[in-house]
């Protein structure tokens, strides 16, 4: 088991940080029209709250793939962020944003410090949060599958991102399983599902009223 682990736990870990990566190109962007366009700013922001509670849940479970991996993706989502409100117009909205998600740390960091006793509850918790907010992310890409079968059109699903994203989930589900962690590997079951379904949908509609979105 120990061997297998040993094994998976790179995979998983260069997987997310592709995916982390993936959302570069869409700054990069950003930064050159001088406008975030259409990009929406809620992925960056839950991405980066994401980070910082499996970070912590790392810390505490000394799982130094969930450190490493949660280390980089939180630095490179508030580079996203910084980029993203810098050129926002107007910025009220990308701001209320920001500001929720800092109050929402803030009082989950004053909960878990103040009002938890121990720290197998603490970790508890931790999990619960993380996986809650992971549950609500691979979620939402079903709202995706949903306009697809409405419209037939799969421009709105990226290939490369679902691919990534695909990949990530399965390899956490098998690294959760391997170290017995319900908490990671829970909410990856829904992100393997919604990747099946999104791939299902290229397959059937790509040809409908769009090509593939490779980008």
């Amino acid at each position: 088991m120990g061997d297998l682990v040993q094994l998976v736990s790179p995979v998983a870990l260069t997987l997310t940080l592709c995916m982390f990566l993936a959302g570069m190109p869409s700054c990069i962007q950003i930064a050159k029209l001088r406008s975030v366009g259409n990009v929406p700013f809620l992925p960056f922001i839950m991405t980066e709250v994401n980070s910082l509670l499996w970070f912590s849940y790392g810390l505490l479970t000394s799982n130094w793939t969930l450190i490493i991996c949660n280390a980089v993706g939180f630095s490179l989502q508030a580079l996203y962020i910084v980029i993203y409100i810098t050129f926002a117009k107007p910025k009220t909205k990308t701001l209320q944003q920001t500001w929720a998600a800092f109050i929402f740390l803030l009082g989950a960091y004053v909960y878990l410090t103040r009002f938890v006793d121990s720290s197998e509850t603490m970790i508890s918790h931790l999990g619960l949060l993380g996986s809650s907010l992971t549950l609500m992310m691979y979620g939402s890409p079903l709202l995706e599958v949903m306009e697809v079968v409405r419209t037939g059109d799969t421009s709105c699903i990226s290939l490369i991102m679902t691919t990534a994203q695909m990949m990530s989930a399965s390899s956490w589900f098998l690294l959760g399983v391997l170290l017995n962690d319900g908490f990671i590997f829970g909410p990856n079951i829904p992100g393997i599902i919604s990747g099946l379904a999104r791939f299902l949908c290229l397959y059937i509609y790509s040809g409908a009223k769009s090509d593939i979105k490779v980008d």
